[in-house]
C-alpha cells in the first residue's frame, strides 16, 4: 500500500542524532514527529502528532485489524525507550498518549485495540450483560466518539479517563494494560443512555424513572465490571455493589422470584 510521502531531516552531533523532522503524509492521513537518539545512554525520545481521516481503513490496509469501521483519529504523543529509533521494545516503552476517535463502529473485539479499550469478545458481553443491549451490540459497538489518555511505563499503559461515547451507552474504562505481558486489569462502567434499555422499560416504573432522571440516569442504571488476567481469557467479575439503583432493584427482584419458586 502507498502510505504517502515520506520526509526525514536529521542532524548528527558528537553525542546524539537529532531528528529535526519526520513526516509521512498522504491524502487521508499525516504523521509528524521529531526527537533525538542519545548515543551515550542509547535512548530515543520522540514527540509527535497523527491525524487520520479514516482510521479503520488505514488499519485494514496495513493488515493490523479489520474490526474498526470509520473513525477520524487525532493523536498526540511523547514516547521514549532504551535503544535505537529503529528498535522499539514494547517492554521498555514509556511516555504519554492522548487521542480522540470520531464516529465509527467496533465490528468485533480482538487482542490489540479492543484489549486496550477494555473489551473482550462481543459474544461474551451478550452473555454476561443482564440488560438487553442487543441494539448496541447486534452489529458491533457503534460510537459517536472515543477519547482518553494513556500513561506508559515499561510497556504498561495506564488510563483514568478513557470514555467510549456509544450510540446506546456510555462506557468508561479505568485501569491498565500490560502490552508486553498481554494482560489486563481494568474497571469498566457501562451506563445506558435511555431507560428503553432497562428490563422493565415501557412499564409504569420505566416512565417514572424517565420523568425523575431526565437525560441523566447514570446513577440509577449503570453496570460495573472488574476485568483481570490474560487478554485471551480474563476473569470478569460483576461489581454488584456499584450497580445503579434500578439495576440493584432488578437484581434483588430476580433473586426474590427465584427463591419463591
Amino acid at each position: 500500500m502507498d502510505l504517502g510521502q515520506f520526509r526525514l531531516k536529521t542532524t548528527t552531533l558528537a553525542d546524539r542524532l537529532i531528528i529535526n523532522k519526520l513526516s509521512l503524509v498522504s491524502d487521508s492521513h499525516r504523521l509528524r514527529l521529531k526527537g533525538r537518539w542519545s548515543f551515550l545512554d542509547n535512548q530515543t525520545d520522540l514527540v509527535g502528532q497523527f491525524h487520520g481521516d479514516d482510521f479503520g481503513l488505514l488499519l485494514t490496509e496495513m493488515a493490523i485489524t479489520d474490526e474498526l469501521l470509520g473513525g477520524v483519529a487525532d493523536l498526540d504523543f511523547t514516547l521514549n525507550w532504551d535503544g535505537r529509533p529503529t528498535t522499539v521494545a514494547i517492554a521498555k516503552l514509556n511516555g504519554f498518549v492522548r487521542g480522540t476517535l470520531g464516529k465509527g463502529s467496533l465490528l468485533g473485539i480482538e487482542p490489540g485495540i479492543g484489549r486496550i479499550l477494555g473489551f473482550f469478545d462481543l459474544s461474551e458481553w451478550r452473555r454476561r450483560l443482564e440488560l438487553d443491549f442487543s441494539d448496541m451490540f447486534g452489529k458491533g459497538l457503534a460510537f459517536n466518539q472515543v477519547n482518553g489518555s494513556f500513561h506508559l511505563y515499561r510497556g504498561v499503559a495506564h488510563t483514568q479517563d478513557l470514555v467510549i461515547d456509544g450510540v446506546s451507552a456510555k462506557i468508561k474504562v479505568v485501569g491498565k494494560v500490560d502490552l508486553a505481558q498481554k494482560n489486563v486489569r481494568q474497571v469498566i462502567t457501562l451506563t445506558p443512555k435511555s431507560t428503553a434499555l432497562i428490563p422493565f422499560a415501557g412499564t409504569i416504573a420505566g416512565k417514572v424513572v424517565e420523568s425523575i432522571t431526565g437525560s441523566h440516569p447514570d446513577e440509577l442504571t449503570q453496570l460495573q465490571y472488574f476485568i483481570e488476567g490474560p487478554w485471551l481469557q480474563p476473569e470478569v467479575i460483576r461489581v454488584y455493589e456499584n450497580d445503579g439503583l434500578l439495576q440493584k432493584f432488578w437484581t434483588e427482584l430476580v433473586n426474590f422470584t427465584e427463591e419463591v419458586r
